[in-house]
């Protein structure tokens, strides 16, 4: 071990509890997007429940939004995990440089932080499993209700008029030649 000056001692203080604050705040940060994304999709589910959507365009919107919160709650929490690993790998290099894990290094039979002490459980794989139960569970909220044909899914129809001339008021006289469906 390399003897550190004061000056890197007071650095190397300095990024480590600027560090490990950024750890306990990437914390609270995925405990709030988990319990902010839970409480979200139980109040769509139990305003499903009793507004039941009867039109396929509004339950695929529905669908839409909830992958789409879904999506942004994941990349979330990916990001979040991808910079955890970042700090938590400086602060092994931090506990690396003051000799916390060598032996004898303080006086101390054994090491301050042993190597076995320094891993780190992810918790990225449980947040996604939460995020894919719920996404399933709204999917089923969603399209379980009964589909009854709304008039919004029906083809809206195109008259096509024929209009030969006015009458005395210079109204149109019209009659209708056909009815098509609009593709």
């Amino acid at each position: 071990m390399i003897p550190l000056t004061q000056d890197q001692i007071a650095i190397l203080k300095s990024k480590y509890e600027d560090h490990t604050e950024d750890l306990r705040f990437r914390t609270g940060q995925d405990f709030k997007l988990l319990s902010g994304f839970v409480t979200l999709n139980l109040v769509l589910a139990a305003w499903l429940s009793t507004h039941p959507l009867q039109a396929m365009a509004f339950r695929v919107g529905f669908m839409a939004f909830s992958v789409g919160v879904s999506g942004a709650t994941f990349m979330l929490f990916v990001r979040n995990t991808r910079r955890r690993k970042v700090i938590v790998e400086i602060l092994h290099n931090i506990n690396e440089a003051f000799g916390f894990t060598k032996g004898n290094a303080y006086g101390i039979p054994g090491p301050i932080n042993p190597t076995s002490n320094l891993t780190t459980t992810y918790w990225l794989p449980w947040y996604l499993a939460v995020v894919s139960l719920f996404t399933l569970g709204q999917t089923f909220v969603i399209f379980s209700q009964p589909y009854t044909k709304a008039a919004s899914d029906e083809i809206p129809r195109i008259e096509v008029f024929f209009c030969p001339g006015m009458d005395s008021v210079g109204i149109p006289r019209c009659k209708p030649v056909s009815t098509a469906p609009r593709r």
